[in-house]
């Protein structure tokens, strides 16, 4: 779900972004870099909460 409102999102920045006159490549690379945030978050957000101790360790 996550992933869907991230290419909404992006899409929708670099729409706006072209409409008001920025280069339609440098609104892209503001929305890859959005994705790449997201991403980041989404993959570090289980091993954040595990050494944090929210979620009991699998292991122990």
């Amino acid at each position: 779900m996550g992933g869907l409102f991230v290419i909404t999102l992006g899409l929708a920045v670099w729409i706006i972004g072209w409409s008001f006159g920025l280069k339609s490549f440098d609104v892209f690379m503001v929305s890859i870099f959005i994705a790449v945030l997201v991403a980041t978050a989404q993959i570090t957000g289980p091993f954040v909460k595990r050494v944090t101790r929210r979620t009991p360790d699998p292991d122990a």
